[in-house]
């Protein structure tokens, strides 16, 4: 897809360090449309005015001294020499965006995503990790990966760690030392990591590399190292531990969620947000700034935080009104604010893998700056009863169970819950589900009123639209396999004593398509000795057209 003739407003020319402003579209020095690479890194939290900063030319504002702790000037200097080893520019934010013109700084992160894809090269500058200490951090974790790996050819790391272990604790000590690194808490760089993805330099400018290996022997063949390559490999680790009880292993899991390395190794903006409510921002205000360019979400200046997060929704939800709801609420809020995110919640298990979303609802904003849903809905004791239909055919010609699911916010009375719903829990198999997590429970459907704490004739579902999921994933991210389709609902209630069409939202349900229901899905030694089953329509009379206001 073509990039929009969108080019930085200014980049640095890294020979003279001088700032040079565009002309026209996209000339600057008097050459047009030239080839430039950008550096991600993080400064914000390091600002210390008893240094004297990097100088650059060509520019108003006040460049920030940064504490040698963190980098010093002539570190600074040999980044951004290497990042421009090939290339006579570069983007640099603290040379690039006028510091001190909010306008103009506004206008350059609504620009982030053309700047970054862009750019020839990205690189993630992880100051103040040294080579020796990220080399044998990530080598603990490569270590852990070649274990597992049967293939005849891969690429190692640069230099091989011949000697690692990797045990549980081992992991979790390397992965701590990973998700402790300033890089991998910044709200800013895990929106820079998901636009591009940045090769991996240290402290002193050292790019991190490996090196082809066949049968064991290297290839001298060398290839810089994706930020990707650490995705992937903590994508791994994740789906090999999620299930497992031991407290290590669980420790591990919220370190590679809580980071973002499943949102980035899956590409899933959805998950993302949950990951950067852990990210810190030197400014409150960039807990939107600094995420909404993920979401193709560009906003005008806020200074009322209230109202920059009612427009950050509001967009989020008429432009992904699927992905855009994937959440839980994991402390209570207010019932008729309960569409918009918060800064606590909780992504289920079942949403973090890849996955194409579509919405099949039209959610626009009224003239009260709410949203309005148009599409299909039905009650949901009407759904409830439509799955069971489902799940009882299925029973009967012994297929895989339907297991829909109902995801329920946090009320002052529960936790936010996750409710696998069976036909009979005494026989079902649902606990070995790979999608359960820790606020998982599985309930009989006849049981439902009973736990639900709202009573099933007070909800309707708001029906969202589907994301069809590349499953084979949880078994290996390089495997082709099959793919399912999951239609979610938004569950919904009117407020007590209100008579007008505002609904709110108390949750969301999932269920597994049922024209994509697969003998084999839980057993993938066995997935080539079945077929698709036949498709199991839902009836017609379960949905029809309606309109409320959230």
């Amino acid at each position: 897809m073509a990039l929009p003739d969108i080019w930085p407003k200014r980049l640095l020319h890294t020979q003279s360090m001088t700032s040079v402003e565009r002309h026209g579209l996209n000339t600057y020095r008097g050459i047009k449309a030239p080839d430039y690479n950008a550096i991600s890194y993080t400064w914000g939290r390091y600002f210390d005015e008893g240094i004297t900063p990097i100088e650059i030319y060509g520019i108003t504002w006040k460049v920030p001294g940064i504490h040698p702790s963190h980098f010093t000037t002539k570190e600074f200097k040999s980044a951004i020499e290497k990042a421009s080893s090939e290339v006579a520019f570069l983007w640099l934010d603290i040379a690039c965006i006028d510091q001190e013109n909010e306008k103009i700084k506004l206008e350059e992160i609504n620009n982030q995503p053309a700047i970054f894809k862009r750019a020839s090269f990205v690189y993630a500058w992880m100051t103040p990790w040294d080579t020796p200490q990220m080399i044998g951090s990530l080598q603990v974790l490569e270590a852990d990966d070649l274990k597992l790996d049967v293939g005849l050819s891969r690429y190692r790391l640069i230099p091989t760690g011949t000697e690692l272990t990797s045990s549980t604790e081992n992991v979790l000590k390397a992965l701590t030392d990973i998700c402790e690194q300033p890089w991998f808490t910044s709200l800013w760089t895990l929106q820079e990591a998901y636009l591009a993805e940045p090769y991996i330099l240290s402290r002193s400018a050292e790019l991190l590399e490996y090196s082809l290996y066949v049968d064991d022997e290297d290839q001298q063949i060398h290839r810089p190292v994706h930020l990707s390559w650490l995705n992937v490999v903590c994508w791994k680790l994740w789906t090999r531990l999620n299930r497992d009880t031991n407290i290590t292993a669980r420790k591990i899991c919220s370190r590679i969620a809580d980071s973002g390395f499943l949102a980035l190794s899956n590409r899933n903006f959805a998950v993302l947000y949950g990951a950067s409510t852990k990210r810190k921002a030197s400014f409150e205000h960039d807990a939107i700034y600094g995420i909404m360019q993920v979401y193709g979400i560009r906003l005008a200046a806020q200074p009322d935080l209230n109202r920059l997060s009612m427009s950050f929704n509001l967009h989020l939800i008429t432009t992904h009104s699927v992905g855009g709801q994937l959440f839980l609420h994991e402390e209570p809020v207010d019932l008729q604010e309960a569409w918009q995110l918060s800064r606590k919640i909780f992504i289920p298990n079942l949403f973090q893998f890849p996955g194409s979303f579509s919405d099949e609802c039209a959610m626009t904003q009224s003239y009260r700056q709410r949203p309005l849903f148009d599409g299909q809905s039905c009650s949901l004791q009407d759904l409830l009863t439509t799955w069971a239909l489902v799940m009882e055919a299925q029973q009967k010609r012994n297929a895989s169970l339907y297991q829909p699911r109902l995801f329920l916010d946090a009320t002052k009375e529960a936790s936010c819950r996750s409710i696998c719903l069976v036909s009979d829990s005494a026989t079902s198999s649902a606990n070995e589900d790979l999608f359960m997590d820790t606020i998982s429970t599985v309930a009989d459907m006849r049981s439902l009123p009973n736990i639900m704490g709202i009573p099933v004739a007070d909800c309707r579902v708001l029906y969202l639209g589907l994301i069809r999921s590349a499953l084979h994933s949880w078994h290996d991210p390089h495997r082709p396999g099959w793919t399912a389709t999951i239609k979610i609902g938004m569950l919904v209630i009117q407020p007590s004593g209100n008579r007008t069409s505002q609904w709110c939202r108390i949750g969301f349900c999932a269920w597994f398509d049922a024209a994509e229901s697969l003998s084999s899905v839980w057993i993938e030694s066995e997935r080539d000795a079945y077929e698709i089953e036949e498709k199991n329509p839902v009836p017609i009379g379960t949905w029809s057209g309606f309109t409320c206001r959230l």
